[in-house]
């Protein structure tokens, strides 16, 4: 049977259970949905498709449909609230419950997954081990970041790495980067990304006073530009961005992990209109 808890979209369930059902029951229909539930049928078909959202009133009828418990119920409703979100903190918001409410194996790795980016640290110890051996003296590790984290938080930090295969101990009992690359391709990332984002911005402010200009570059343009020419820079950004890759790979004397931020966003509105 189709598992509610394997799904983090409301609609790919929906789906996926449709079609269950279906396979059983040839005379379960959109139709036979939709009447239960109060809506046409071609309303189903859009809420599935994702041109239409679920409204708070359908969601006890299409549980009921589809023989949903009470737990199961709980986590479609809150499916729901993560996918018809509007702002970034309500999605950060629900998706923190309902990986908190689902603990299948798959969530659980997931859970993880999102962890890795809610502190700037956890990137930045597998960027430092890259050149610094660390054994299992966490207090010197912590030491190492600037600022200094706790060593409670540099165990974390390394358990976490571990678990998710981005680390890996040596035949000397060291801990080293392994191949694995860490990637932000799911949609549930855009919201933890810019918690991460936010984190080296605050930072990065914060390098102004920490660190001398030799150790450091901060600069800042002001511009006007139009939508074609904000276009072109940030396909130069993006460029840059691959060349410094580059400038690391080729690097055989590294010894300092540093943070690269490239930040740029409107500071006006557009005179050619409103919300332009």
């Amino acid at each position: 049977m189709v598992s509610i808890f394997s799904f983090l979209n409301y609609r790919e369930f929906l789906k996926a259970a449709y079609e269950e059902h279906k396979s059983q029951n040839p005379a379960f229909s959109y139709r036979f949905i939709a009447r239960r539930v109060g809506i046409n049928a071609s309303t189903f078909v859009r809420i599935v498709q994702g041109r239409r959202n679920l409204t708070e009133k359908m969601i006890a009828p299409i549980c009921g449909v589809f023989k949903l418990g009470k737990k199961e119920s709980a986590y479609f409703e809150l499916l729901v609230n993560l996918d018809q979100a509007r702002s970034a903190n309500e999605k950060k918001l629900y998706f923190e419950k309902a990986i908190s409410f689902n603990k299948c194996d798959a969530m659980l790795l997931l859970a993880d997954h999102y962890a890795l980016f809610q502190f700037w640290y956890y990137i930045a110890i597998r960027e430092l081990l890259g050149h610094y051996r660390f054994c299992g003296d966490y207090d010197k590790l912590a030491g190492m970041l600037a600022p200094s984290i706790s060593p409670k938080q540099a165990k974390r930090a390394i358990a976490l790495l571990l678990r998710l295969g981005l680390i890996k101990k040596d035949s000397h009992g060291c801990f080293r980067p392994t191949e694995k690359i860490v990637t932000t391709g799911e949609n549930w990332r855009s919201f933890a990304i810019a918690n991460f984002q936010k984190s080296t911005i605050a930072l990065a402010g914060e390098a102004i006073e920490r660190f001398v200009p030799e150790d450091r570059d901060i600069s800042t343009l002001t511009v006007n530009l139009s939508a074609k020419g904000i276009g072109m820079v940030k396909e130069k950004i993006q460029a840059l961005r691959k060349e410094i890759l580059e400038v690391e790979n080729m690097d055989a004397e590294r010894d300092r992990v540093y943070q690269v931020n490239f930040q740029i966003f409107p500071m006006s509105k557009s005179s050619k209109g409103p919300g332009r």
